[in-house]
C-alpha cells in the first residue's frame, strides 16, 4: 500500500483512490472556480439555488463570514459539507448541554437524599393525599 501517492476516499459506497495531489487541491479552488469549470448538463445536476436557511447554515459552520457573500448559487458539495458542519456543531453542543445536564441532576439528587427527600417518599405521600380526599369525597357522598 503506497500511503504517498494515493488517498482513498469514498463516493456514494464505491472506493475511489485518487492522488493525493488532487485531494489537497480540491479544497484551494473556489466555488467560482469549480462553477465556472463545470459543463452545463454538471451545473444542471451539482448546483443548487441556496436558500436563507442553507445561508444561515453556512455561516454558523464558518464556511462564510457573512450571509452577503454567499452567492445565489453553489456547488451541491458546498451545501453539503456547510450542512455536515453544522450538523456536527449542534451535535457537539447538545452532547456538552446533555452532560452539564446530568451533572446538574446528580448534585439535585445529592442536595435533595441530604433533605431526607427521595421519589419513593414522595409518590407515598401523593397516594396518601390522593386516598384520603377520594375518602372524603365519598363520605360527603354518603351524607347527601
Amino acid at each position: 500500500m503506497i500511503l504517498n501517492a494515493v488517498a482513498r476516499t469514498c463516493c456514494r459506497k464505491r472506493l475511489v483512490l485518487q492522488p493525493i495531489s488532487r485531494c489537497m487541491s480540491d479544497n484551494k479552488v473556489s466555488t467560482a472556480e469549480k462553477i465556472a469549470a463545470m459543463s452545463p448538463s454538471e451545473m444542471v445536476k451539482n448546483v443548487v439555488h441556496v436558500s436563507d436557511w442553507n445561508k444561515r447554515l453556512l455561516v454558523f459552520a464558518g464556511r462564510f463570514k457573512t450571509m452577503a457573500e454567499i452567492p445565489d448559487v453553489l456547488p451541491f458539495e458546498t451545501v453539503d459539507k456547510g450542512r455536515n458542519k453544522a450538523r456536527i456543531k449542534v451535535a457537539n453542543y447538545m452532547m456538552v448541554l446533555t452532560a452539564i445536564g446530568c451533572v446538574a441532576m446528580v448534585i439535585s439528587g445529592k442536595q435533595a437524599a441530604e433533605k431526607g427527600e427521595s421519589v419513593t417518599q414522595l409518590n407515598l405521600d401523593w397516594h396518601k393525599e390522593y386516598n384520603e380526599k377520594a375518602r372524603q369525597e365519598a363520605e360527603a357522598q354518603a351524607k347527601k
